[in-house]
Formats: C-alpha cells, structure tokens, sequence
C-alpha cells in the first residue's frame, strides 16, 4: 500500500511538471 501511494504521488507530481511545461512553452510561443 505504501508503495502505491509512492506511485501515485510520483505521477501527480509528473502530470504537474508536464502541465508547468506546456504552460511555460505555450508563454514562450507567445
């Protein structure tokens, strides 16, 4: 179980430096 909560927490912190990233690269488009 803890492990799981290892994993889940690693791919919501992925997802969030994904997000950061296409809304840093969209800013620089612009």
């Amino acid at each position: 179980m803890d492990q799981n909560n290892r994993l889940f927490v690693g791919l919501d912190v992925s997802k969030l430096k994904i997000s950061v990233a296409i809304a840093d690269g969209e800013r620089a488009v612009k």
